[in-house]
């Protein structure tokens, strides 16, 4: 099967897809626009990304509350460090890739 990519700067869906082992969190990213910058999670996985998606987006997803905080917490710290890792040049800023216990941990 072929990976898939999706791209969403929803925190809340990213860590719905996280909790559920939906797939890879394979970049992060901010898209400084004219008004505002936005950070962008990309996730690689498989078929799971997209029917995650689908019930993330008609309402019937169900996830562990436990995992998905964990989630929440490991995306925000890759939000706050792609932020303060921002240049002044260039459209796009990647987040440093944490520890692999930092993603466990909290």
């Amino acid at each position: 099967m072929p990976v898939l990519r999706v791209t969403t700067t929803d925190l809340y869906e990213s860590s719905f897809f996280l909790a559920c082992r939906g797939g890879k969190l394979a970049d992060v990213w901010v898209d400084r626009g004219r008004l505002k910058d936005t950070v962008v999670f990309v996730f690689e996985g498989n078929g799971q990304l997209t029917e995650l998606q689908r019930a993330y987006h008609t309402g019937t997803a169900t996830v562990n509350l436990a995992d998905f905080r964990r989630s929440l917490v490991h995306l925000r710290r890759r939000l706050h460090a792609a932020l303060s890792n921002q240049h002044s040049e260039g459209t796009r800023c990647h987040a440093p890739a944490p520890e692999p216990a930092a993603a466990v941990a909290s």
